[in-house]
This record gives structure tokens, C-alpha cells and sequence, in this order.
């Protein structure tokens, strides 16, 4: 039985990863959006991402997951679509606040917007514990894959 790394590698081979950087303030990305909210439950923790991919660009963001663990409304302004966000991630048990990050395509424009929850310092300490991958899947399709990073595995926590 393959585990859920060598699936994740599987998916990726032969593509590069596209880079984020933290967005401190929206600024000027304008246009429509399709919201995608991305909910599951890993390492008995519910990871929660919602992605503002940009409408009308050349490429398409769809999660590597079953579809049950997420939902895609299309067609929002920008305030919308954050609003929308950070009602959806603020339902995350500890939550604190809403970061946001740009995703890049493979030429340096910015594709979606990523947001996803920061929460209080004193559940996970000041560690991240969602993991974002991004990747060209094929012509006009890029792939993102959502991961909780284990705090138990990192030797961070001793439950059982």
C-alpha cells in the first residue's frame, strides 16, 4: 500500500513546484474569482484553505483531493470572495486571523490568492501547521495540494 507521501510525490514527478510569497495587503489584483474552500481532517487536526483563483486567467486551480473535501464558487469580487474566506476558516476550532499569500504562475504572474487561518499561539506554538504545494498539472491546470504538517511526527507532541 502506497502511503499518502509516495502519492504526493507520484503526483508531482516531472512538474516543478510554482512559489508563494505572504501578501501583507490585496493592493492592485483586480477582477473575478473562484473561491475554493478546502476542508479535511488529518493527524486529528482540520486543516482548512481557501483559495481565490483569478477568473479568466489562463490557468485553473483544483485541489489534489476528493471532491467531497471541498467546494468552488465561482464568479465573486475580490471583497466577496474574503469575506466568504474568512467566514469559512474563522469556524476552525482556535482560530485567530486570516493570512493571505500570492501563488505565482510559472511565468511570475500572480494566479490565486491563498488565505488560511492563523491560530492562537498557545494550540501549536508559533509553528505553521498547513503545508501548501502548488504545481503545473498540465496545459492550464494547476494542482494544490493540502497538508497538515504532523506536530506529533515532528516529535513536537507525545499523544498517542
Amino acid at each position: 500500500m502506497l502511503s499518502v507521501s509516495a502519492l504526493l510525490i507520484a503526483a508531482c514527478a516531472g512538474s516543478s513546484n510554482l512559489r508563494t510569497e505572504i501578501l501583507p495587503h490585496i493592493g492592485s489584483i483586480e477582477g473575478k474569482f473562484d473561491l475554493i474552500l478546502y476542508s479535511a481532517l488529518e493527524d486529528e487536526l482540520q486543516i482548512k484553505v481557501a483559495i481565490l483563483d483569478i477568473s479568466g486567467d489562463e490557468f485553473t486551480v483544483k485541489p489534489f483531493a476528493a471532491e467531497f473535501n471541498y467546494k468552488t464558487i465561482r464568479g465573486l469580487d475580490l471583497d466577496e470572495a474574503l469575506v466568504l474566506a474568512e467566514d469559512f476558516l474563522s469556524k476552525a476550532a482556535f482560530y485567530d486571523e486570516m493570512e493571505l499569500w500570492k501563488v505565482f504562475g510559472p511565468g511570475g504572474e500572480v494566479v490565486a490568492i491563498e488565505a488560511r487561518p492563523v491560530y492562537e499561539p498557545f494550540v501549536h506554538g508559533p509553528l505553521d501547521i498547513t503545508a501548501t504545494n502548488y504545481y503545473i498539472q498540465e496545459q492550464g491546470i494547476i494542482r494544490v495540494i493540502v497538508r497538515a504538517i504532523s506536530l506529533k511526527r515532528m516529535g513536537l507532541r507525545d499523544r498517542p
